[in-house]
């Protein structure tokens, strides 16, 4: 067994991922069990066989990180006032809220995911149904230029310009 202590403290990210792979290959190739406190969830979402949680009232959860998250377990645990678990996404942010706006994006999947991201920072939402959008965007596969349609007149415009005009 070897026990190790926040062993990615003070990593810049992709050393961060190149411990957790060299420490499971020295778990299967020496048949090791390898066990690590973090404050990293979401590395550890990522990478862990098994994961322990102390909850809020000071309960041991343990299971393979999937199970706590379809459990409830995660997201209840790290509830805050702001910060929330997306439970879609697998990943931590700021709770969300109504979205002020909702648009529909076409285009090559990368371009469309990081559009999403960039609209959704600002309180814009992404609908999956054409017909819900006060706004549709068409992508380039380059991600650069955004076909926007409002009135039945198309125009081209850089993302600046698309969350300029909300």
């Amino acid at each position: 067994i070897i026990i190790l202590d926040e062993p990615t403290t003070h990593l810049d990210l992709v050393s961060k991922h190149e411990i957790i792979f060299l420490l499971r290959k020295i778990a299967k190739e020496q048949n090791k069990s390898i066990l690590f406190s973090t404050h990293e969830l979401e590395l550890a979402l990522q990478h862990a066989d098994e994961i322990w949680l102390i909850s809020k009232d000071q309960q041991l959860e343990t299971g393979l990180p999937e199970d706590l998250i379809l459990k409830g377990i995660f997201q209840k645990a790290f509830e805050r006032n702001a910060i929330s678990f997306d439970i879609e996404k697998g990943t931590f942010g700021r709770k969300s809220k109504p979205f002020s706006k909702k648009v529909y994006l076409e285009g090559d999947k990368i371009p469309v995911f990081w559009t999403a991201k960039a609209l959704e920072k600002i309180n814009i939402g992404i609908t999956e149904k054409k017909e819900e959008a006060e706004l549709t965007i068409e992508i380039n596969s380059q991600g650069k230029y955004y076909s926007w349609k409002v009135d039945d007149k198309s125009e081209f415009y850089a993302l600046e310009k698309v969350i300029n005009h909300f």
